[in-house]
């Protein structure tokens, strides 16, 4: 009798510390999470207070209120430099306040986070179009200023929310990031003389290459930040298309004569004029054309180019 009462008590005794054990953890439990999680960010979260920072910017600019306006912009580029929508938008408050050659820098980098996205693609081509006139009007010494260009805002983040799993490391690696400097050539001031030999060789070798279906050294003329003519081109699909068209096989034959040069020393670029003819089997015809050049490293490059009028 002893014994089982004995055996029961200590039966009892357990479940009672089973028990106390599991309501002290399941008390605990709270803590113990905020504790774990606590240096961890609510990269979500951030991203929702981003998207609404972007709104509040996007109607500072609309009243003109450009300061406050790129403050915000420059703001959220600091935790999101992949997003195109502040840079394009940023862009336009910088070309807005006559800072012209930032706004054209910050459009390029626009299109280089996302290369299909349309919008930044068409405000840079307006942009360069403003500056090519700018640059013809300049080389003629006329005092009349060209129309500034109304470009668009965006008015929403249209990135995908990013989803981050949250991982508790028990060790903490600690890695020192290796910066590698590699120095750059700069760009050397030439002569205009020197300037003008060098752009009509390269728009001889550009023609050249044309003519002879030679589409590695006729891309060579074109800078990688390139606009195509029609928006709804991508400079890959460009690129591909002029592939196509040269390597078809076809006879052709394309020079130019009456050139124009008109140099901006300040920008390292130009815009040229000339006409051009071009001749096939089946087809010719000359146009007047216009390109917008920039120097790069080795060789003077295509930014731009559009025919003015068929002749």
């Amino acid at each position: 009798m002893v014994l089982c009462f004995s055996t029961r008590y200590m039966a009892y005794k357990k479940t009672q510390l089973y028990l106390y054990g599991l309501l002290t953890g399941l008390l605990l439990m709270p803590c113990a999470i905020q504790a774990i999680t606590a240096d961890v960010p609510d990269v979500v979260l951030v991203e929702d207070q981003d998207r609404l920072l972007f709104a509040q910017a996007h109607e500072l600019s609309l009243q003109q209120q450009w300061a406050e306006a790129e403050s915000i912009y420059r703001d959220l580029l600091e935790r999101n430099k992949e997003w195109p929508e502040p840079k394009n938008n940023l862009a336009i408050v910088l070309f807005k306040t006559n800072r012209i050659d930032e706004a054209r820098l910050m459009l390029e980098e626009a299109v280089v986070s996302s290369p299909s996205y349309r919008m930044a693609q068409k405000n840079r081509t307006q942009l360069y179009e403003f500056l090519a006139a700018q640059a013809y009007g300049k080389a003629l010494g006329s005092e009349q200023t060209s129309e500034l260009p109304e470009m668009d805002f965006i008015e929403h983040i249209y990135q995908p929310i990013k989803v981050v799993e949250k991982v508790v490391e028990k060790e903490v690696e600690v890695v020192v990031e290796k910066k590698v400097f590699i120095e750059s050539k700069p760009i050397q001031k030439e002569s205009n003389v020197a300037v003008i030999s060098s752009i009509k060789e390269q728009l001889l070798n550009w023609s050249r290459a044309w003519s002879q279906g030679d589409f590695e050294h006729y891309i060579q003329s074109y800078s990688d930040r390139f606009v195509p003519i029609d928006e709804s081109l991508t400079l890959s699909k460009w690129k591909k298309g002029r592939k196509a068209k040269l390597g078809r096989g076809v006879s052709v034959q394309v020079t130019f004569d009456d050139l124009k040069i008109f140099i901006d020393d300040s920008t390292n670029t130009a815009m040229v004029e000339f006409v051009q003819y071009y001749t096939s089997p089946t087809y010719s015809d000359s146009v007047l054309k216009q390109l917008y050049m920039q120097k790069g490293q080795d060789n003077w490059q295509i930014l731009s180019e559009r025919v003015i009028k068929t002749l």
